[in-house]
């Protein structure tokens, strides 16, 4: 690409002189717009005599898109895009209002969200509430919606076929005539009451509005945007304000055509597209005479600017709900709606967020100590751009805001000294042109959405590209928020950690609480808090202080803190140059896969040719590159004993990248040693210390597209890499020159950092800060998995934990023992320089030097984790872990046992109705809560059936009885009620899921390496699938099946259920009589309450979920077996299928030769090619607060899972 000249006088995107007023501006583009519009829409006159409007094909678009595009304007002013995927399985459709909360009237806040939310409840054509949803659901589908400033977007998708333009008929009608059911407005209100209830836990969202509860009163930034149910029924009635009159007529004025954008996605050709959205959406018309004031001039609201000259420069102290404390400093700076072709934003998150060597970031964390996390946040509407600088503060950085702020006010100083870096920009401008160009594909759901919202606020031509090129550099934008990062136009606040005593926080401040959101908190003038401060900054700012002067200031105010004893590297941050080594004329040589076309293999059709082992047998080639990497210190390589490598050129998508994923597992016996919470702590501080060191010694290297990641956990070590070949290359020898190094200990963790990271994970195992309902899920987990622990067992030993062990944790725990490798190389390189990379990488990695040799003949991996095999059910009664929180949390889950084809497939068609049926009785009918969930799922081989209810309406035992009677009574009903027509398009649906082609070069990654973790033989699983469902004809197999798992004839059911209570205690378990009674109530039949009363009476019930209740259970009911099914015939055991092992090179550098194992040896293992992923795996592997365990990523079939 050819570099553009940069004008430095150009005023945005648009060729309006600088001068004019933002007003103006907003004026001309208006009517210039409408011109448009009117010529587009004369030219589609034709449509009053049976034609089609215009349409205008969508032709800039990134290289890798496959898909195409138009634009057309309805004779009603409704703007249209279609799509059309020839691939795609699914249909999506979206519609996009220029109307959100900045137009809530006053004595209504969240009028807007109510809009949004009853839109949904039925229509005058389809007038069932449920009824979407339910249509949805029957074709594999869902619908989603959101209300933001000033847009608020609707979407849905299903799966395509007959019934398509049914489903998105049904969507249209919203807008055509919503019946705003009546009946349903109390409920729907009690739905937001419960979504705001979520949002005040959400820090983030709470932070926010605390900064824009600083705004001029008059601005609508300042509104409480939500609503909850006393501003939207309390309140208003006792105002004399009917919500219901209120609705319709918000809805007529707002929701007219010439404020709403259509976007249609589905593999029928465009014009068919257009032509069925014309019939649905072209009769709305205007509803009110307000939808005759221009759009444009109806969001300016620019007589209530949010923040007027002199009434920023606060600080406010808050009393947070993390662990950790943080410093937000909330800059209001102009609006960059506008700016969309220069995006000046880009090189300003660019200059703030850089994480390399010397960084803003780094110094912070690193140099002196204040943050252990930095990142940049911004929030942008037509009443300007409000960016959030967020720290992370460590002990020594809640004493010392101050220091932090001066840091950053220099850093700000440098970058306005410096100007803007025009070789900068124009990287960032190629960088962003490359990565725009070779993106891969979003879903149906999302690409909808997406277009439909950027359709509010970007042009025609612009609408694929607008929010990612920089197509019209322009420094003037660039240095205009420069210059307004100034302590007049900034406010700050603090969040003390939660739990701080409220005087040690306030002091004399007077307190008060954040209206709607109960935030206390206590303002004060940012200059009496910190007397002289701004001025010094403004010192800086104004005089272009030079970086040797700033860095002096710091020093001198750094030496005021008696804490820091040393400062580790410069204090004064280095502003980054332009990106280094972005590609060019990248070579697309070996970019696509071997396509074929075969009706009895859709897996191949899909996904292509599949990936052949690579020969690893050393060439001459090899031992250039091996000893022109081999280290003068006679490091050992890896003693690699197993190996299976894979490599396939290209992809079916489009795309010039190289995917590079490396499974380095150890061969154990299963008596080798146990892991301990101490092995979990040291994996935890090891990949969290890793990842720190590597992060600014990568950092050039990713900015130049490049991808990395080193997984370490007691499955092995997972290294992948991605990006385009020079750039992999170059990012592969780093990468592993660091990784050794820092095994190695020739780079040390400072003690800072180290302990900087144990402190802050003994936050937050002390406390929890996310959702309730993820703790609970996570303590079920640890009770069914192992190598999983509670907060208070990780909480003992981190104390004790030493930084060396910790930097040793790969070469102590993993490298010990003899590797099995599992490799794939995937993309655009050839098979030669594969292998080649893949050797290099090996032998470039040292191992320790303290490893057996000896394959034990017991030795093997454990591909799939096993799970415990309940003997009886089980009931965990806990607090709820959140301080104050009003919320219990039930979590039932039936155990169905290890995954078949058949339950796959079953449990597949099943799950696409849990949901809905769960939400619709739960949710919307009994109003249990606004944190709903139910469906099918999985736990490494195993699979379960759960529901999820988080909420204050009814305490958890009773909340019990309500899933089970969705269990027993709904789900049994519909199945019982479906019509061969229904079971049809049920198993269609299903269908349409399994033959559906991946997005992009990272589905096709996962697709074959995940499975090829599990050591069977499973890549004819898609098809073994839809070859067992279209043999299932009978919708009684369905009917079966579910009443198997529920209603059981020879045992109970393998059943766990995590019940967390409000409040500090948790009460005694109910007893069988007030059970049955609950039972009653919820309406459970008779006959499955028999079966919850002999439950009832064998559960062990237990008050805390750890490891230890896991040994108890384990001992009970033992585990089930790892074997993974693939096809309908029984599948080759784990133990036979591990029986095959290949013996493989051991290469060490400081050897002459390679020691190759005699032919004799070496066994073949073809066609042990494994599974692809399927659908989802069960909740995410991870460390969060207070209740929730420890996970390692264990060995999971969970290409089996289902979403």
């Amino acid at each position: 690409m050819d570099e553009k000249k940069i004008d430095q006088t150009a005023a945005s995107s648009f060729p309006f002189p600088c001068e004019l007023s933002k007003t103006t501006r907003l004026i001309l583009v208006f009517f210039i717009a409408t011109a448009i519009v009117c010529i587009v829409t004369a030219l589609g006159a034709g449509h009053a005599t049976g034609r089609l409007p215009l349409a205008v094909k969508l032709t800039v678009k990134p290289r890798a898109d496959t898909r195409s595009y138009q634009f057309a304007t309805l004779r009603n002013g409704i703007r249209v895009v279609n799509v059309q995927d020839n691939g795609t399985k699914q249909r999506a459709f979206a519609v996009a209002v220029n109307a959100g909360s900045f137009q809530d009237p006053t004595q209504l806040p969240g009028l807007a969200h109510l809009c949004e939310h009853m839109l949904f409840a039925g229509t005058r054509k389809y007038p069932d509430p449920d009824g979407f949803s339910n249509f949805l659901a029957a074709h594999g589908g869902k619908k989603t919606a959101y209300t933001a400033y000033e847009t608020t977007v609707f979407a849905g998708e299903m799966s395509a076929g007959a019934d398509g333009v049914e489903g998105q008929d049904r969507f249209a009608d919203f807008f055509r005539a919503p019946s705003f059911d009546p009946e349903s407005l109390e409920a729907v209100i009690t739905s937001i009451d419960s979504e705001h209830a979520k949002n005040k836990k959400d820090p983030r969202w709470s932070t926010m509005q605390l900064l824009y509860s600083l705004s001029n009163p008059a601005s609508v930034l300042g509104k409480f945007h939500t609503g909850n149910a006393h501003t939207l029924s309390r309140q208003p009635q006792s105002d004399g304000v009917d919500p219901e009159a209120a609705l319709g007529s918000f809805f007529n004025s707002h929701y007219c055509a010439n404020r709403m954008h259509v976007v249609t996605f589905s593999s029928e050709p465009l014009e068919e597209q257009l032509r069925t959205a014309d019939k649905q959406f072209g009769k709305i018309e205007a509803r009110d005479s307000a939808c005759q004031t221009p759009v444009l001039l109806a969001k300016m609201h620019a007589d209530n600017v949010p923040f007027p000259d002199g009434s920023m420069g606060k600080y406010v102290t808050a009393l947070g709900t993390q662990p950790q404390a943080q410093l937000w400093m909330h800059f209001h700076l102009p609006s960059t709606q506008m700016d969309f072709m220069s995006q000046p934003l880009q090189y300003l998150f660019w200059v703030l967020e850089y994480g390399g060597e010397g960084s803003l970031s780094r110094v912070l964390k690193d140099h002196v100590g204040l943050a252990t996390d930095f990142s940049v946040v911004n929030d942008q509407s037509s009443q300007g751009t409000e960016l959030f600088i967020v720290l992370s503060l460590t002990e020594l950085g809640r004493s010392h805001t101050d220091l932090a702020m001066n840091v950053v006010y220099a850093y700000l100083a440098a970058l306005r000294r410096n100007g803007v870096d025009k070789k900068l920009y124009r990287s960032l401008e190629r960088m962003a042109q490359l990565e725009w160009d070779w993106s891969g594909h979003t879903d149906a759901a999302e690409t909808a959405q997406t277009l439909a919202e950027r359709m509010t606020r970007l042009p025609v031509d612009d609408l694929l590209s607008g929010d990612s090129l920089i197509l019209r550099p322009n420094v003037s934008a660039v240095s205009r928020l420069i210059h307004s990062l100034t302590p007049s136009n900034m406010n700050v606040a603090y969040l003390a950690p939660a739990g701080t005593d409220e005087t040690a926080v306030f002091g004399d401040l007077e307190m008060i609480e954040l209206q709607h959101y109960g935030l206390k908190h206590a303002t004060a003038d940012l200059e009496d808090k910190f007397p002289g401060i701004t001025s010094r900054w403004n010192g800086w700012l104004e005089f272009m202080a030079t970086g040797e002067e700033l860095s002096d200031e710091l020093y001198v105010e750094v030496k005021k803190v008696a804490d820091i004893y040393n400062v580790e590297g410069d204090i004064m941050p280095v502003v980054p140059g332009a990106i280094v080594g972005v590609p060019k004329d990248v070579s697309l040589k070996n970019m696509h896969a071997n396509l074929i076309g075969d009706d009895d293999n859709v897996e191949m059709t899909l996904y292509g040719e599949r990936p052949k082992e690579l020969d690893m047998t050393l060439t001459l080639r090899d031992f250039i590159a091996i000893f022109s990497n081999s280290r003068a210190d006679e490091s050992v390589t890896l003693p690699i004993a197993e190996h299976a490598v894979f490599y396939r050129q290209g992809w079916v998508t489009t795309s010039p990248k190289v995917s590079i994923r490396l499974l380095l597992r150890p061969l154990r016996q299963l008596d080798d040693y146990p892991f301990e919470a101490a092995h979990a702590v040291r994996f935890l501080l090891y990949n969290k210390l890793l990842a720190a060191e590597l992060a600014p010694r990568m950092e050039n290297l990713t900015s130049a597209g490049a991808t990395y990641s080193i997984d370490v956990d007691s499955e092995g070590v997972t290294f992948a890499i991605t990006g385009f070949v020079p750039i992999v290359e170059k990012a592969t020898e780093r990468l592993l020159a660091e990784f050794n190094d820092y095994n190695k200990r020739r780079v040390e963790t400072t003690d800072v950092r180290f302990q900087n990271e144990l402190t802050n994970l003994q936050e937050m195992l002390q406390t929890a800060s996310a959702m309730p309902y993820t703790y609970a899920v996570a303590d079920r987990d640890l009770l069914l998995q192992e190598r999983q622990f509670s907060p208070d067992e990780l909480l003992n030993v981190v104390e004790g934990t030493s930084k060396k062990s910790v930097q040793s944790t790969a070469i102590d725990l993993i490298f010990d023992k003899p590797l099995q490798l599992t490799g794939l190389v995937m993309g655009n390189i050839g098979s030669e320089d594969a292998r080649l990379s893949v050797t290099q990488f090996l032998t470039g990695i040292e191992g320790g030097s303290e490893v057996d040799p000896d394959l034990h003949p017991d030795n093997e991996v454990e591909h799939v984790a096993p799970i415990v095999k309940l003997s009886n059910p089980v009931e965990v009664r806990m607090r709820n872990p959140l301080a104050n929180d009003e919320n219990h949390v039930t979590v039932v889950s039936i155990i169905a046992g290890v995954a078949t084809i058949e339950s796959m497939v079953e449990l597949g068609i099943i799950h696409q109705l849990l949901q809905s049926v769960a939400f619709s009785e739960l949710h919307t009918r009994r109003q249990l809560g606004y944190v709903v969930s139910a469906g099918v799922g999985m736990l490494s081989n195993v699979h379960y059936v759960h529901c999820i209810v988080q909420g204050t309406a009814l305490d958890p035992d009773q909340t019990e009885a309500a899933i089970e009677n969705v269990f027993s009574r709904n789900v049994t009903q519909l199945l019982k009620s479906l019509t061969d027509d229904a079971f049809h398009t049920l198993k269609e649906s299903f269908k349409q899921t399994l033959m559906e082609a991946p997005l992009s070069e990272v589905d096709e990654t996962e697709h074959f390496f995940s499975p090829m973790k599990l050591g069977a033989n499973c890549f004819e699983l898609r098809n073994e699938m839809l070859k067992y469902l279209d043999a299932t004809t009978k919708k009684s197999r369905l009917l079966r099946s579910w009443t198997s798992l529920m209603h059981p004839q020879a045992s109970y059911r393998n059943r766990i259920v995590v019940k967390y209570f409000a409040g500090d205690d948790v009460p005694a378990r109910p007893t069988l009589l007030q059970a049955s009674n609950m039972w009653e109530t919820a309406g459970v039949t008779s006959s499955h309450a028999v079966l919850l009363a002999a439950e009832f009476q064998t559960t062990s019930v237990y008050d805390r979920a750890t490891s230890e209740v896991r040994a108890t259970l384990a001992e009970e009911g033992g585990y089930y077996p790892t074997e993974v099914h693939c096809s309908t015939t029984p599948s080759k055991s784990q133990s036979e299928s591990h029986a095959e092992k290949k013996k493989v090179v051991e290469l060490r550098t400081n050897t002459d030769e390679a020691l190759e194992a005699p032919d004799s040896e070496l066994e073949t293992n073809e066609g042990s090619e494994p599974p692809e992923p399927e659908i989802r795996t069960s909740e995410g592997l991870q460390v969060q607060s207070h209740k929730t365990a420890y996970r390692t990523k264990r060995p999971s079939a969970s290409f089996l899972g289902l979403d």
